[in-house]
């Protein structure tokens, strides 16, 4: 338990959204600190959620559910990156959220990160928007090989990015991007 100069009557309760694999530890580390833990997720006994007596898992889209949540937590924190931001400016009527839906505004779209980060000095890598296979072609050109294409939003562990080699494997690359959807701006840069 954290050292304090006040014991509260009832253990502080960290509020997670999302119950996955990283919710879950985040819940062993709060458990360790003495706190209690709520957990949201659209479904039962996720990972997180098998943990404690507070599980919500009607998921924060449900109102309902999203209240009970949020009247269970003290403080409230996400999983992963994938929460709409008008949740968290919801909840942030109410309840401390971090990071904040300014925050997550930021980081969900890799180009305005990047853009961010480069206007304030933080030492990034070459970046672009793409909009069509031909700036692949030209950013490799430009840049060199090998370099990182991503998904301006929802990428993660290998999901939404692909490392192009050479620019031989740009078609390829272009067609896993795009398939079977509109086209997507794609955020790339060298290694």
């Amino acid at each position: 338990m954290l050292p304090s100069i006040y014991t509260p009557s009832e253990p502080f309760t960290l509020g997670l959204l999302g119950g996955g694999q990283l919710a879950k530890m985040t819940a062993q580390a709060a458990y360790q600190m003495g706190l209690r833990v709520a957990v949201i997720e659209h479904g039962e006994n996720s990972p997180a959620g098998v943990m404690t007596k507070l599980e919500f898992p009607g998921g924060w889209k449900d109102p309902e559910e999203l209240e009970k949540f949020i009247q269970a937590s003290d403080i409230i924190t996400l999983e992963n990156e994938f929460i709409d931001p008008e949740i968290l400016d919801h909840i942030a009527e109410r309840r401390y959220v971090f990071p904040t839906a300014d925050t997550m505004r930021l980081v969900q779209d890799k180009y305005t990160q990047k853009q961010t980060f480069a206007s304030v000095g933080v030492p990034t890598p070459a970046f672009a928007v793409i909009e069509t296979k031909q700036d692949l072609f030209d950013f490799g050109e430009k840049h060199g090989y090998p370099f990182v294409a991503k998904t301006r939003r929802f990428g993660y562990d290998g999901y939404g990015n692909a490392t192009i080699k050479r620019d031989t494997e740009i078609d390829m690359v272009w067609r896993r991007f795009m398939e079977g959807r509109s086209p997507v701006r794609c955020l790339q840069s060298p290694l």
